[in-house]
């Protein structure tokens, strides 16, 4: 009985090393003739070209990965996430490459500055697939352009100065906000909101105000003003500086007339008429802005009556030869600068 039991167990263990001898001897044939036939989860990676990017300006993702067996491969490009305000997000394809012919390499335009997340995934014909995970690609912004002209010509106490800001940019094609403020000179009592805009956005008592591209003020003392201007993206500011010298208001100019006044005695015929006539400029005033006025002195009497008009007629015939006359007149601009000028006659 013990010898049957001895014989049963010698066949059992041999049979169950034949056994592990022919699995062994299957993954063996197996590794050395069939192991072109196992596939591999197929390289997924991507690179990005460039370092420093800009909206509105493509962007280049190109494969790097492979697959060993040279299988036909799909990619799906996703865009994973972006910055706020970016209208990519909303578009259901973002690239450039149509996903219909299994793009490669891709692109993508970013449209605001910020942070995109990129990820590929790569499947082979068998289904085995892997993705690269998220890459980050950060988008710069780039600093608005200010700048800052004078429109005015005439840079006088009470004239209205007016600035001009509108060729201002941003290279980002962003939404630009004006900020305008003003340094004034000790002489001047002008209030910190002296700045006149279409709109005004900040309380009454600040100096900075948000407006429109265009602005003017109006300086109350001759000296240097520092008008300045910020232009922002929301996400970053730049600053522009003019200073400009306002002079003393000047008394409206006489430039010529007829007849002319600097002659010391004007002849007049007792049977003429004479009409004088002036030109006259003045840089605070328009010329219907300018007051005219007339006074006649007869042999060094003042006549009572005064005109008010551009032009004065003087009529000899009611005059007796010998007689002698002084036509004054007074200019005054709409600050009540005022320039005299005086002609002499002589009837005869």
């Amino acid at each position: 009985m013990k010898n049957f039991i001895f014989q049963f167990t010698a066949f059992i263990l041999n049979r169950f090393l034949n056994l592990c001898y022919f699995f062994i001897f299957v993954g063996f044939f197996n590794s050395c003739y069939f192991s072109d036939s196992i596939n591999e989860i197929p390289i997924s990676d991507f690179g990005i070209q460039g370092t420093i990017h800009y909206i509105d300006q493509e962007i280049f993702l190109f494969y790097k990965g492979g697959d060993d067996i040279k299988e036909r491969l799909y990619f799906e490009w996703k865009l994973l996430s972006t910055p706020p305000f970016s209208s990519l997000k909303n578009e259901e394809y973002p690239f450039t490459q149509q996903k219909e012919n299994n793009p490669k390499n891709n692109s993508f335009f970013p449209d605001v500055p910020g942070n995109y997340q990129i990820s590929l995934i790569v499947i082979d014909e068998y289904g085995a697939k892997k993705s690269s995970g998220a890459k980050n690609i950060t988008v710069q912004n780039r600093a608005p352009i200010p700048y800052l002209s004078v429109l005015s010509d005439v840079l006088t106490v009470g004239t209205n100065i007016y600035f001009d800001g509108s060729l201002s940019f941003d290279p980002d094609k962003e939404y630009l906000e004006y900020f305008w403020s003003i340094s004034i000179p000790n002489c001047s009592e002008l209030p910190l909101n002296t700045i006149h805009t279409n709109s005004l956005l900040t309380s009454s008592d600040s100096s900075e105000k948000i407006s429109s591209s265009k602005t003017f003020f109006i300086p109350d003392c001759e000296g240097w003003y520092q008008i300045s201007l910020k232009v922002s993206d929301r996400n970053t500011t730049s600053e522009i500086s003019s200073l400009i010298k306002v002079d003393k208001n000047r008394a409206p100019e006489i430039i010529s007339t007829e007849p002319d006044y600097r002659k010391s005695i004007i002849p007049l015929k007792k049977d003429t008429i004479t009409t004088i006539s002036i030109v006259v400029i003045d840089e605070n005033s328009s010329y219907n802005e300018l007051e005219f006025s007339w006074q006649t002195v007869l042999n060094g009497e003042l006549l009572s009556d005064i005109e008010i008009s551009p032009e004065f007629r003087v009529n000899g015939s009611i005059y007796t030869s010998g007689d002698f006359l002084e036509i004054t007149l007074k200019i005054k601009d709409r600050f009540s600068l005022e320039t005299e000028v005086t002609w002499h006659f002589v009837i005869f």
